[in-house]
């Protein structure tokens, strides 16, 4: 390996250049001379400028303190001592080396001594050996080589002894740490050999610092041959090329943040010349989160190249479903730096329940089946500590079933990302790691979300990404409600939007194909959060419709209503967080309605509504009305409400003016339901304003009235099911003849329309069955007497009628004005009034 050639390689250069001087110093005598010596040793390597004190010299050894070796200083030394004798040095042998405190400093760009070293390490002209004389012993105390890379810088310390035989060649131990700013491995080395050519033999154990991520690195797996997670074999000399062979067993890694799992990573490689090649396996990639993202994942590789650059070639696959990425590229060590290709090929997906949960477990909750296509290609490039990719995914019919998003089909499209939008090379202006700019485009999507029965037909949608800035838009060709009936006509969308993946804004707009129904949508979503809020309006809608057109604009009305006139208006806000939820206002202006149930008219309101499940509103919602006209006329009508869940109305009070007094009721009544029953309560109805009422000339009363009228209602029919009216206190009837309108008369109806000239009654009884819509049976009871028949006797009448109610009363409604509650409601809404 290169560093240890270099360390060899400098120890020599130092040996050589004291042997060099020995002669010198020998010679002279003098220490200035024997430095001088050293000097010019040195120079001749390229290493200079040089300072060096020589504490010692004799004829046993020299001895030196405080070399620098560059300027700034690249190499120091705080002592090295050499030791000979008069024997050793007939045997051409140093007896021995000791080196202390040596700190050799370069960086990755300029090598300085380092090169130096390396390019002199061969010899030069006039210098056939770099060593002239073998050694007996080196010993390293405290030796440090830094080295400076654009990932942090990289420090070998070093310390152990070697002893060499009688023909030279070394053999020793030592005992080193190679330390980076979050990584460290340490372990023990043998060296045997000369200093030309040594075999290196390294075992270690690496340790996590203070890595980017929390990560932990366990003691090897089942599939380990040694205790050192870390093994490697190096020879190189002078005159050899380096080769070698380096493995990694068994290793399990662990990240906590994002918490990943890495399990059986074996590495194995070799070295030879500067080229270097080999295989990497991955037994298992995990995610080790509760929740998992993605499924367990296998991984290999193969690589060749050099210790400069490396090429490479592999896949990672996901076992159980047999789903691959392949994998080639090229990487930079030393740098560090990756350019890496990647592609996935068209893979049909067709999987539910377990299948789902194993390819993507953190959907496992959320997506219980997936079909279609998808496909991927692009590059991602790491450098300088940081990524960028480039590339497109494509899918094709893609489907989805989803208990909270609902269900989802035809999604065609793509997405297509980019790195550095600034084109520095990993330099990501997004919040996405290593995506800069990016645009996702789909269309002809089909969507059936869990809210009611709505589907969205012909989903088109593109987003573009730029840094942190978001914008887009989106749009659908049919929103529809399928309940039966449904409750609105189909509707189309656009919208569009803007801001950051942070924080968006956005606006949109929901309309028929009149524009009758158009709804404006204002509001903002904060992604991350998954949280958005939205203010809609319904524009103020004229109703002037007959018919089908009704019909078509809301079919829930169709046959129910058959013309429609007066204004409506919405104002709302929807949320969306933990699920969807909307609040709204919605105004009634002077509706006028017709149907086969009958009339209401001059309808008006200001109510409050949220949903969507359940659809619901506040209690005491107040509406009013002119006229209701359902066989029996009520006019001047006040309904207190609450809408309740599973389509429910219930009615605190409902009451309407009529005879001079108030028909009321209350109770709950499902919207649902074929049929509804309701009974009316009759309070202090006023018997003269009753028979002013009445279709029949000339009959007017005196009198208070009470009752009540059991209905039900079903299709067209109102029911008036043993209804009762009946009088509270005395009070008075009459009925004028026409003079000769008894001629002809049966005995009992003429007595009878004799009797109601001036009747004084003291109890009068209605009962009335049938439908107020239609024909009705009215019995009469009457006790009473007329003072000027049969000199006032006490009779007892009995008389059943049959008849069209709606033909016998009159619509009462030319004094109606709007309640001032409801009238100051409808004045406040849109301003103050928000739901």
């Amino acid at each position: 390996m290169m560093g240890r050639r270099r360390r060899v390689a400098m120890i020599a250069i130092v040996a050589g250049a004291v042997s060099c001087g020995v002669a010198a110093g020998l010679w002279a005598a003098r220490r200035a001379v024997v430095g001088a010596g050293i000097e010019a040793a040195l120079g001749w390597r390229g290493l200079t400028p040089v300072a060096l004190q020589v504490e010692a010299v004799s004829l046993e050894g020299l001895v030196l303190r405080a070399v620098r070796i560059g300027d700034p200083a690249q190499l120091e030394l705080r002592r090295v001592d050499v030791g000979w004798s008069w024997k050793g040095l007939r045997a051409r042998r140093v007896d021995r080396i000791d080196v202390a405190g040596l700190r050799a400093r370069a960086s990755l760009d300029e090598p300085g001594v380092f090169e130096a070293v390396l390019e002199g390490g061969a010899g030069s002209p006039g210098d056939p050996s770099l060593v002239p004389f073998p050694l007996g012993a080196l010993t390293l105390e405290d030796v440090t080589l830094e080295l400076a890379t654009s990932s942090g810088a990289f420090e070998l310390t070093i310390a152990g002894s070697f002893v060499a035989d009688p023909v030279g060649v070394l053999a020793g131990g030592m005992d080193w740490r190679l330390a980076h700013p979050w990584l460290a491995v340490s372990g023990e080395a043998e060296l045997s050999g000369t200093l030309e050519e040594a075999t290196l033999r390294i075992r270690g154990q690496p340790e996590f610092l203070a890595p980017p991520v929390p990560i932990h690195l366990s003691e090897p797996g089942r599939g380990a041959r040694s205790a050192a997670l870390i093994r490697a074999t190096f020879v190189a000399g002078s005159k050899t090329p380096l080769r070698g062979e380096f493995a990694l067993d068994g290793v399990d890694l662990a990240v906590r943040e994002p918490p990943i799992a890495l399990h059986g990573l074996a590495l194995e490689a070799q070295l030879e010349a500067g080229a270097i090649h080999g295989t990497i396996e991955v037994a298992r990639l995990e995610d080790s989160a509760e929740t998992p993202t993605f499924p367990t994942l296998n991984a290999s590789a193969r690589f060749d190249g050099t210790t400069g650059q490396i090429g490479f070639a592999g896949f990672v696959r996901s076992g159980e479903d047999a789903i691959r990425v392949d994998l080639s590229g090229q990487a930079e060590p030393l740098v560090p730096s990756a350019n890496v290709r990647f592609r996935l090929a068209p893979t049909q997906l067709g999987r539910a329940g377990t299948r789902v949960r194993a390819l993507l477990p953190g959907l496992a909750e959320s997506v219980q089946s997936w079909s279609g296509s998808v496909n991927a290609e692009g590059t991602a490039l790491f450098e300088a500590g940081a990524l960028a990719l480039d590339g497109e995914v494509g899918f094709t019919g893609l489907g989805l079933v989803s208990p909270e998003l609902g269900r989802l089909a035809a999604l065609t499209g793509r997405l297509t990302f980019e790195g550095a939008a600034s084109g520095v090379p990993g330099e990501s202006r997004g919040p996405l790691p290593g995506i800069g700019r990016g645009e996702l485009v789909i269309s002809g999507a089909r969507l059936e979300p869990q809210m009611g029965n709505l589907s969205i037909d012909g989903v088109v949608a593109r987003a573009r990404l730029d840094g942190d800035a978001l914008t887009g838009s989106l749009g659908s060709a049919r929103i529809a409600d399928g309940s039966d009936p449904p409750l609105f006509a189909p509707l189309h969308a656009t919208g569009s939007f803007t801001g950051t993946t942070r924080r968006l804004t956005f606006e949109a707009e929901l309309a028929d194909a009149d524009r009758l129904l158009h709804f404006e949508i204002e509001g903002s979503a904060e992604p991350p959060q998954r949280e958005a809020s939205a203010d809609f309006r319904l524009r103020p809608v004229q109703l002037d419709l007959v018919g089908t057109r009704l019909g078509r604009l809301l079919p829930l009305l169709a046959g129910r209503v058959e013309s429609a006139s007066g204004e409506i208006e919405v104002i709302g806000e929807a949320k969306l967080a933990e699920a969807a939820t909307f609040s709204a206002a919605v105004a009634l202006r002077d509706i006028d309605a017709h149907g086969p149930f009958g009339a209401v008219t001059a309808l008006n309101g200001a109510i409050a509504v949220s949903g969507p499940d359940p659809l619901e509103s506040p209690p005491s919602q107040l509406i009013s009305m002119a006229l209701v006209d359902l066989g029996l006329p009520l006019a001047d009508g006040l309904v207190e409400f609450q809408l309740q869940p599973e389509f429910a109305v219930e009615v605190a009070d409902a009451a309407w003016h009529w005879a001079g007094g108030r028909i009321r009721t209350a109770g709950r009544f499902d919207l649902a339901a074929e049929s509804h029953e309701a009974v009316l309560q009759l309070e202090e109805l006023d018997l003269a304003a009753l028979t002013d009422e009445l279709q029949l000339p000339g009959l007017t009363g005196t009198g208070m009235l009470r009752g009540q009228l059991p209905l039900v209602l079903s299709g067209e029919s109102v029911i008036i099911r043993e209804g009762m009216i009946e009088s509270v206190g005395p009070g008075t009837l009459r009925y004028p003849r026409e003079p000769g309108s008894e001629v002809g008369q049966p005995e009992g109806l003429a007595l009878l329309r004799a009797a109601l000239e001036d009747f004084r009654f003291d109890r009068l009884a209605l009962r009335i069955n049938g439908d107020a819509r239609g024909e009705v049976n009215v019995g009469i009871s009457l006790s009473g007497n007329n003072p000027n028949l049969q000199q006032g006797r006490t009779v007892q009448l009995e008389v059943t009628v049959d008849a069209r109610l709606g033909d016998l009363l009159r619509s009462a409604q030319e004094s109606y004005r709007i309640p001032e509650l409801i009238e100051e409601r409808l004045r406040r809404f849109g301003a103050e009034e928000r739901p």
